[in-house]
């Protein structure tokens, strides 16, 4: 694990990580006494389905938008369907410290279908395994695009906790 991009942006702290296996992914740092800490990313928050049913599907993952599928307006909803970003949140905790995780963070991966492996960012083992098994129609999600997620989502946790 290589942490390409660490930034602070609206007074959150963020980082992009490359992945030995050639993906990348985006984490944001929810301080103490913010109202997501500590929760996971599957746990109902204080929004409701209504004031979120009206956006588009966007980068959201898949299976939180298919169990959307049978909410009510006044169910909560989790952070998974809350937030718009690539392949939604696939990460809550403190679980990280082997990268200098050692507080809360929310992240997202770049490792769904149609994400390409940036061959740069791997060892040397998966770039022997790439070889063999590239997906060459896959797009590389780069450090830039990761960086702009990551922004999004802050953005997002302000807009919907202020």
């Amino acid at each position: 694990m290589k942490t390409e991009i660490k930034g602070k942006y609206k007074g959150f702290n963020f980082k992009v990580v490359a992945q030995p296996m050639g993906y990348r992914c985006g984490y944001v740092r929810i301080p103490k006494g913010h109202v997501i800490y500590g929760m996971d990313y599957s746990e109902q928050l204080p929004i409701t389905f209504k004031e979120i049913s009206k956006q588009s599907v966007g980068k959201r993952g898949a299976v939180p938008i298919f169990l959307a599928q049978g909410l009510k307006e006044n169910d909560r909803v989790s952070m998974d369907l809350l937030f718009d970003v690539h392949g939604g949140i696939t990460f809550a905790g403190k679980s990280l410290n082997w990268i200098g995780f050692k507080s809360y963070w929310i992240g997202f991966d770049c490792a769904h279908a149609g994400d390409g492996k940036d061959t740069s960012i791997m060892d040397e083992k998966n770039k022997r395994f790439h070889k063999v098994y590239s997906n060459l129609s896959s797009k590389i999600r780069t450090k830039e695009y990761v960086e702009k997620e990551c922004k999004s989502l802050i953005n997002q946790i302000k807009k919907y906790f202020k």
